[in-house]
C-alpha cells in the first residue's frame, strides 16, 4: 500500500501546487465549471483525501501498542476489519480518479468496479445509470 500512498500523496501534491499557482485576483465567475473547481475548493478536497489516506493508514490495530489488538474479542476485530475494508474502497476510489496517470496501477482499480461490472475509460459502468436519468456511458 505504501506505492499507491506515494503515488496519492504525489497527486495531491500536484493538484495542491496548481490550485496555489493561481492568481489571487483571478474571477472565476465566468463560469460554473470554473467556480466548481476554484483553487480553495481544490485545497479543501486535496487535505479531505489527504486525511481519508491517513485515516485508512493508520487504521491497523487502531495504533494500539503490539499484541493489545491481538487480544481484542472477535467481534472488535471484525468490526476493526470492516472500518480498514470501507477505508481502503475510498481510497482506492480516489486513486481511480487518477487513472489515466501514467504512475497508476491498474491493479489498484477498486473492487467495486470489478462486482458491479466492466468500467468504462470514462469512468462510467457499462450499463450504469447517470444521475440525470436513463442510461448512459457518459458522465
Amino acid at each position: 500500500m505504501s506505492d499507491l500512498a506515494d503515488f496519492l500523496r504525489a497527486r495531491y501534491g500536484e493538484d495542491e501546487a496548481i490550485a496555489k499557482a493561481v492568481r489571487p485576483d483571478q474571477d472565476y465567475a465566468d463560469s460554473e465549471h470554473q467556480e466548481r473547481w476554484n483553487p480553495a475548493r481544490v485545497l479543501r478536497e486535496t487535505g479531505t483525501r489527504r486525511h481519508r489516506l491517513a485515516r485508512y493508514l493508520a487504521q491497523a490495530g487502531y495504533g494500539l501498542p503490539e499484541g493489545v489488538a491481538d487480544g481484542r474479542d472477535p467481534y472488535e476485530k471484525e468490526c476493526d476489519a470492516a472500518v480498514k475494508d470501507a477505508l481502503k474502497i475510498e481510497v482506492l476510489e480516489d486513486a481511480a480518479i487518477y487513472r489515466d496517470h501514467p504512475d497508476y496501477d491498474p491493479a489498484w482499480a477498486p473492487d467495486a468496479y470489478e462486482v458491479l461490472g466492466t468500467a468504462t475509460n470514462d469512468g462510467w459502468l457499462e450499463g450504469q445509470e447517470d444521475p440525470g436519468g436513463g442510461t448512459s456511458r457518459q458522465p
